[in-house]
Protein backbone atom coordinates (compact mmCIF):
# COMPACT_ATOMS: atom_id res chain seq x y z
CA UNK A 1 0.00 0.00 0.00
CA UNK A 2 1.53 3.22 -1.14
CA UNK A 3 2.67 5.07 1.53
CA UNK A 4 3.50 2.36 4.32
CA UNK A 5 6.71 1.32 3.14
CA UNK A 6 8.35 3.41 6.59
CA UNK A 7 6.24 1.35 9.08
CA UNK A 8 7.58 -1.35 11.09
CA UNK A 9 3.95 -1.68 13.10
CA UNK A 10 0.75 -1.04 12.30
CA UNK A 11 -2.54 -1.32 14.85
CA UNK A 12 -5.88 -1.68 13.79
CA UNK A 13 -8.04 -0.82 16.40
CA UNK A 14 -11.75 -2.86 15.59
CA UNK A 15 -10.85 -5.72 13.23
CA UNK A 16 -14.31 -5.81 12.02
CA UNK A 17 -15.56 -5.22 8.19
CA UNK A 18 -13.53 -2.25 7.93
CA UNK A 19 -10.43 -3.07 10.31
CA UNK A 20 -10.20 -6.44 8.70
CA UNK A 21 -10.28 -5.17 4.76
CA UNK A 22 -7.69 -2.67 5.81
CA UNK A 23 -5.35 -5.72 6.91
CA UNK A 24 -6.49 -7.69 3.84
CA UNK A 25 -5.09 -4.68 1.62
CA UNK A 26 -1.53 -4.18 3.63
CA UNK A 27 -1.03 -7.47 3.21
CA UNK A 28 -2.02 -7.99 -0.73
CA UNK A 29 -0.52 -4.76 -1.12
CA UNK A 30 2.87 -6.47 0.36
CA UNK A 31 3.44 -4.85 3.70
CA UNK A 32 6.38 -6.35 5.37
CA UNK A 33 5.97 -4.80 9.06
CA UNK A 34 3.65 -6.31 11.78
CA UNK A 35 0.18 -5.72 11.74
CA UNK A 36 -1.60 -6.03 15.47
CA UNK A 37 -5.33 -5.83 15.84
CA UNK A 38 -7.39 -4.98 19.18
CA UNK A 39 -10.67 -6.25 19.04
CA UNK A 40 -13.00 -8.76 20.48
CA UNK A 41 -12.15 -12.63 20.80
CA UNK A 42 -13.59 -13.76 17.58
CA UNK A 43 -12.80 -11.47 15.08
CA UNK A 44 -9.04 -11.72 16.38
CA UNK A 45 -9.04 -15.20 16.22
CA UNK A 46 -10.61 -15.12 12.45
CA UNK A 47 -8.26 -12.54 11.79
CA UNK A 48 -5.09 -14.06 12.84
CA UNK A 49 -6.37 -17.48 11.39
CA UNK A 50 -6.43 -15.92 8.07
CA UNK A 51 -3.45 -14.81 8.46
CA UNK A 52 -4.23 -10.47 8.02
CA UNK A 53 -2.79 -9.98 11.26
CA UNK A 54 -0.09 -10.59 13.49
CA UNK A 55 -0.95 -10.62 16.75
CA UNK A 56 -4.20 -9.53 18.72
CA UNK A 57 -5.20 -7.80 21.65
CA UNK A 58 -8.55 -6.75 23.71
CA UNK A 59 -9.23 -3.25 24.15
CA UNK A 60 -7.84 -3.58 27.97
CA UNK A 61 -4.84 -4.37 26.22
CA UNK A 62 -4.78 -1.23 24.25
CA UNK A 63 -1.57 0.58 25.25
CA UNK A 64 0.25 -2.73 24.79
CA UNK A 65 -1.29 -2.81 21.70
CA UNK A 66 -0.29 0.39 20.13
CA UNK A 67 3.42 0.28 21.51
CA UNK A 68 5.63 1.08 19.01
CA UNK A 69 3.45 1.55 16.43
CA UNK A 70 4.23 4.11 13.79
CA UNK A 71 0.45 3.76 12.89
CA UNK A 72 -2.65 3.34 14.53
CA UNK A 73 -5.85 3.24 12.58
CA UNK A 74 -9.70 3.73 14.13
CA UNK A 75 -12.27 1.56 12.69
CA UNK A 76 -14.55 0.79 15.59
CA UNK A 77 -18.34 2.08 15.82
CA UNK A 78 -18.51 6.01 15.90
CA UNK A 79 -20.04 5.60 19.20
CA UNK A 80 -16.52 3.83 20.64
CA UNK A 81 -13.99 6.66 18.93
CA UNK A 82 -14.06 9.24 21.37
CA UNK A 83 -13.94 6.69 24.37
CA UNK A 84 -10.70 5.39 22.93
CA UNK A 85 -9.10 8.62 21.73
CA UNK A 86 -9.36 9.38 25.73
CA UNK A 87 -7.56 6.36 27.22
CA UNK A 88 -5.22 6.21 24.12
CA UNK A 89 -4.48 10.21 25.00
CA UNK A 90 -3.15 8.34 28.61
CA UNK A 91 -0.96 5.99 27.28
Amino acid sequence: MPGTENYKSITIVGVGLIGGSLAMALRKSGFEGRIRGVSRPEPLEEAIGKGLIDEGFDYQQLGEAVSGSQLVVLATPISRIVELIAELGAV
